[in-house]
C-alpha cells in the first residue's frame, strides 16, 4: 500500500464513516493524556496506548487492502455499454 491507497480510502464514499473515524480516534486516544493506564506508569501505560493503536489501524489496513483490491479490479474490468438492450463491450 501507498500514499495513493490511503487517499482513494479515506476519498471514498463506498468505505464506511465509522471505520475513516476509528483512525482518527485511535490516534487521539494515544496522544491524549487521558487513558486507561495513565501514561505515568512506566511501561503499561505505553502498552494500552500501542495496543489501541495497532487494533485500530490493524483493521483499517486489513480494510484498505480489500478497497485496493476491489478498485483494481473494477479498474481492469472492461467497460460495458448497453444499446437497445444489448450489451456492447
Amino acid at each position: 500500500m501507498n500514499v495513493t491507497h490511503v487517499g482513494a480510502y479515506v476519498r471514498s464514499p463506498r468505505v464506511a464513516r465509522w471505520k475513516k473515524v476509528l483512525a482518527v480516534l485511535a490516534v487521539v486516544y494515544a496522544i491524549s493524556p487521558v487513558d486507561l493506564v495513565p501514561d505515568v506508569v512506566p511501561i503499561f501505560g505505553w502498552l494500552d496506548d500501542l495496543g489501541v493503536l495497532a487494533a485500530a489501524f490493524g483493521l483499517v489496513a486489513r480494510d484498505m487492502a480489500k478497497h485496493a483490491k476491489l478498485q483494481k479490479e473494477q479498474r481492469d474490468k472492461p467497460a460495458e455499454l448497453v444499446v437497445d438492450g444489448q450489451v456492447i463491450r
